[in-house]
């Protein structure tokens, strides 16, 4: 069952999730090219030529995306009251370690400290449970970045283990705290 996403969205008290536009390649370039917000991502900050490649694919993506035709995931989060674009989240097939679907949330800097990310996650975790029925989600955390820490504890993931020993080319996840949840005995 595709996403359509000329109705598709997630409300929250605060906040709107919905599908990424073709137009979006800004929005999203002046997050991923922002070193500060981009900190605690394991793979960087990404060039505006990157971005621009992988939109389409989150695009397309919608066509296709269910439980059994998996990969990724991808939302824009925006302030319900304004339209105002905030950050992104999403799903995505873990690697290196395929068998886990992990949750990632980011915001624009502007916006940390206001629960916004708790906000957001917990609505794309009733999402994920409802529309792909996947039961266990996985999250990558840096272990310096304690505010990620707190939400998912919050919420109700358990500390798994210290990514370690991670093949080629993702060495840049060792050191990445594994977090896990069982969606059906969520707080």
């Amino acid at each position: 069952m595709p996403i359509n996403c000329k109705n598709f969205q997630i409300l929250t008290k605060r906040l709107r999730l919905r599908c990424f536009k073709y137009d979006d390649v800004d929005t999203l370039y002046k997050w991923w090219s922002n070193p500060e917000i981009m900190k605690f991502i394991p793979e960087g900050v990404y060039s505006y030529e990157t971005i621009a490649e992988i939109i389409p694919r989150i695009v397309k993506n919608y066509e296709t995306v269910n439980k059994d035709n998996f990969f990724a995931f991808s939302l824009v989060i925006e302030q319900k009251e304004n339209g105002n674009p905030i950050g992104w989240c999403g799903i995505i097939r873990m690697f290196p370690f395929p068998e886990n679907i992990e949750i990632f949330v980011g915001l624009d800097k502007n916006f940390w400290g206001h629960s916004y990310a708790e906000e957001a996650t917990r609505a794309l975790l009733d999402f994920v449970f409802e529309f792909f029925g996947f039961n266990m989600i996985t999250a990558l955390v840096h272990p310096d970045n304690q505010p990620s820490i707190r939400i998912l504890e919050k919420i109700g993931f358990e500390f798994v283990k210290p990514l370690e020993k991670c093949p080629e080319p993702y060495q840049n996840h060792n050191g990445y705290l594994l977090y896990s949840i069982n969606l059906e005995h969520r707080k």
